[in-house]
């Protein structure tokens, strides 16, 4: 009724021979996979090197370019600083001026009324019974004579005053123009060790030491210029109120201060210390007029380094990699003011207005060294004009 079917028989087990073993090895050599990683490894150690190599590049980049906004940024402070000086001195000038107009003008006023007292006088000698008017001018003279004398006691104490206030403003006007340009030198060391940092750690100024483009004016222009005609009108204004009203008087306010007041106005130049002037030997766009910025930095490329090991398999070309970093290290800018001079104003009105104003300039290294050097100036110049921007 039912069908036998044989049951299952286990195979025998295998017997290795030698021939079944040098199958196996030629499979093993001429087997295929796993070859891609091997592949793989080393594509991920370049992709790695190359992932570093940009992240170092970018953060080149970005390093430089706050190196050199340090650089820029510290020059043009420290021109500006110094325009603001002359911007000072020029101010300063105008309020010594001002106290020589009032000193001039009441030796001025003084001088008027002695005239009028001379005048006076010379018609008295005519006096005499031949000549009333001789007379009468005898009681001007006198009255003029002793008004005279007034007006000179007071015209030297304020002529004393108006001395000690131009020395005060004199002795600030020294402080601004040696002063200043230390102020400006200590921004630009702030910029390098504060400002920037981490980027930078220090900003050295150039030049060194040395005020701005200013000295003392021992010139009689300021005087001729700036003091005797407003000193003229005042002290014909002032002489009033020192004597009577008179022909003798009148004849002398309008002669007198044209005799006088030259010699009013001039004491206070020449040898007096007051007012500054520009230079003689400095020009605009020249070297007393520039200032530099040196910074220097500490880039750290070292994480940047390694990654980019990984693809080198070890292997730093640290020659390299120490001239790349130290080319980062230090970026350099170069600023200057100057007199923006609008309506063709003679030279020794720079220091009369307020119109000192600081700029960029393209950095020239020649404008760092001393005279003398011009052929090695030049050319660094050439040199520095294909590094520098």
């Amino acid at each position: 009724m039912f069908a036998l079917t044989p049951s299952p028989v286990a195979a025998p087990p295998c017997v290795v021979s030698g021939k079944s073993r040098a199958t196996d090895r030629r499979s093993l050599w001429s087997d295929e996979s796993g070859a891609t990683m091997v592949l793989g490894i080393f594509m991920a150690a370049m992709a790695v090197g190359v992932l570093f190599y940009l992240h170092g590049v970018a953060n080149v980049v970005i390093h430089r370019e706050r190196m050199q906004d340090a650089a820029d940024s510290a020059a043009f402070m420290s021109a500006v600083v110094n325009a603001r000086a002359m911007n000072i001195l020029a101010i300063l000038n105008m309020i010594m001026a001002a106290f020589a107009v009032v000193g001039a003008a009441m030796q001025i006023a003084a001088d008027i009324v002695l005239g009028a007292a001379i005048a006076a006088g010379l018609v008295c000698l005519g006096c005499g019974p031949w000549c009333a008017y001789c007379c009468e001018a005898c009681v001007d003279a006198a009255r003029h004579g002793v008004d005279a004398a007034d007006a000179y006691d007071t015209a030297d104490d304020v002529e004393d005053v108006m001395e000690d206030l131009i020395s005060v403003v004199h002795g600030i006007a020294v402080a601004v123009r040696e002063g200043a340009p230390y102020a400006a030198r200590a921004r630009v060391v702030e910029y390098g060790t504060s400002e920037y940092a981490p980027t930078t750690y220090v900003g050295i100024p150039w030049p060194i030491i040395g005020g701005v483009a200013a000295e003392e004016d021992d010139t009689d222009w300021p005087c001729d210029e700036r003091v005797r005609t407003p000193a003229h009108i005042l002290g014909a204004i002032a002489s009033a109120f020192e004597t009577h009203m008179s022909e003798f008087y009148a004849a002398s306010v309008i002669a007198t201060p044209f005799i006088t007041r030259t010699m009013r106005a001039r004491h206070y130049c020449g040898d007096m210390d007051s007012f500054q002037m520009v230079e003689e030997d400095a020009w605009l766009g020249e070297g007393p007029f520039q200032v530099q910025a040196y910074m220097m930095g500490e880039p750290n490329f070292r994480f940047t380094r390694q990654g980019v090991q990984v693809a080198s398999w070890g292997r730093d070309d640290t020659n390299l990699s120490d001239s790349l970093e130290f080319a980062n290290n230090v970026s350099f800018a170069q600023a200057e003011y100057y007199f923006e001079d609008e309506d063709g104003m003679e030279r020794e009105e720079w220091l009369w207005h307020c119109q000192w104003r600081a700029r960029m300039r393209r950095y020239r290294i020649g404008d760092a060294l001393p005279e003398g050097l011009g052929s090695v100036a030049g050319a660094l110049d050439m040199i520095s004009g294909l590094v520098a921007h």
